[in-house]
């Protein structure tokens, strides 16, 4: 059996989300641009806490490094 070494999830002011959609384009193409965001979105992990990450529970028993940074650092990218 394996088991991850290292396990990170996103948790706190960075899980907002924000979809783009443009207007002017044709009515196929303008309908696959949110599925597309919402799958890219659901891949990324970010939650807006421990609970909802499913990581609250392995906190009790794991060695936990936090590294805070201000979730405003993130949209620059």
């Amino acid at each position: 059996m394996l088991a991850p070494a290292l396990q990170v999830a996103d948790a706190g002011g960075c899980a907002g989300r924000t979809l783009h959609v443009s207007n002017d384009m044709r009515p196929e193409a303008w309908a696959a641009q949110p599925v597309r965001q919402i799958t890219l979105l659901l891949g990324d992990n970010r939650h807006a806490s421990a609970e909802e990450a499913g990581i609250a529970d392995p906190r009790a028993t794991a060695e936990i490094v936090e590294i805070a940074f201000d979730a405003d650092a993130r949209k620059s990218q």
